[in-house]
């Protein structure tokens, strides 16, 4: 599997159905949230949305990284002065 594929697919099992990470939203969506007005509540929620997002986004770069780690311990070059 090539370095592409393979952030395409921690990409999709990041934001697929079966990704063991459980959205956020689940947690905000019960509980004494439902107290607040729900412009409030709508803010809250985006702001979840927002975050699941940016923790995704840095994920994905973490995994891209790694590889990269990877593929350049596999393959040393050698320096030359």
């Amino acid at each position: 599997m090539c370095d592409s594929q393979r952030q395409q697919y921690f990409a999709a099992s990041l934001l697929g159905m079966d990704s063991p990470v459980q959205p956020l939203t689940v947690a905000v969506d019960g509980g004494p949230q439902n107290d607040l007005p729900s412009q409030e509540r709508e803010e809250w929620q985006r702001l979840v949305l927002s975050l699941q997002g940016w923790i995704a986004e840095l994920l994905i770069r973490n995994q891209q990284l790694r590889m990269s780690l990877l593929d350049s311990a596999a393959n040393p070059q050698t320096i030359e002065d």
